[in-house]
């Protein structure tokens, strides 16, 4: 308790200097700084705000429940071809990995509610293609500037470098599967978010999900992605000097298994 309490002053200690900081750097007239003064005061500034953002984010995430769904399950992603959260009545299916197919194809089944809202977000596979087939439930997809919905029997193929999103229409569980060809790391990807989400932990966390994001070569649908690769480069080494990675032993096992 104490050592986390400490940790906690320090990081608040930090913030606070490196905004006051900031704030006097901005002034031309701060002696020596008077040049660059602006320039470092809005990098520190900046810096400071990311820190408060992702102060708040851990702040928000729910605590874990007393059913298990956090229990720390080593390796659960390779062992465990399907995954349930009691909390949340959501499951996971691995159907197909990538060292079982000679690295062709990764293929998951999705039964969902709550955790559908992280493909909700409109974003690009750079160099993987992506099949989706609904099961039951209705979808709204996004395919480039088309948008339409999707029901039971229907199949939608995305093609890398399209802005694409998935939510599911109404209340109801949405159940589909997803194909990626070439699977590249999307079997890692998918074994975080997974256990993220079954510890409680929020999947918006915005360093997180640039951590991933930059990994995975993962982008947003807008902004053109030469512009947002320095952008996500940046954000991605601030996101890992706080403690976030892309990939969790606790999820995936340890590297190279």
């Amino acid at each position: 308790m104490r050592v986390l309490i400490t940790a906690r002053f320090m990081a608040a200690y930090f913030v606070v200097m490196v905004l006051l900081f900031g704030v006097a750097l901005s002034f031309p007239s701060f002696g020596p700084f008077w040049v660059a003064g602006p320039m470092l005061g809005i990098i520190f500034m900046g810096l400071s705000a990311i820190a408060l953002v992702d102060w708040f984010a851990r702040m928000a995430q729910p605590r874990a429940s007393p059913d298990g769904d956090s229990v720390v399950m080593s390796s659960f992603g390779k062992h465990n071809d399907v995954i349930e959260i009691p909390r949340t009545g959501e499951t996971f299916a691995f159907l197909r990995r990538p060292r079982g197919t000679q690295d062709e194809v990764f293929e998951i089944e999705f039964f969902v509610r709550e955790f559908a809202l992280v493909a909700a977000r409109p974003h690009i596979h750079a160099t993987a293609e992506e099949r989706v087939e609904v099961i039951a439930g209705s979808a709204r997809m996004r395919v480039g500037r088309e948008e339409r919905s999707v029901g039971p029997g229907q199949t939608v193929v995305i093609p890398a470098g399209i802005v694409h999103s998935l939510r599911g229409e109404g209340e109801e569980f949405l159940r589909f599967r997803m194909q990626m060809r070439p699977p590249m790391k999307t079997e890692t990807m998918f074994e975080t978010l997974i256990g993220l989400h079954r510890d409680g932990k929020s999947l918006t966390n915005p360093l997180q999900a640039v951590v991933i994001a930059h990994e995975h070569d993962t982008y947003l649908g807008g902004p053109p992605i030469w512009l947002q690769k320095p952008l996500i480069a940046f954000l991605a080494a601030v996101g890992r000097l706080f403690g976030y990675r892309a990939r969790y032993e606790k999820y995936s096992g340890p590297a190279g298994e």
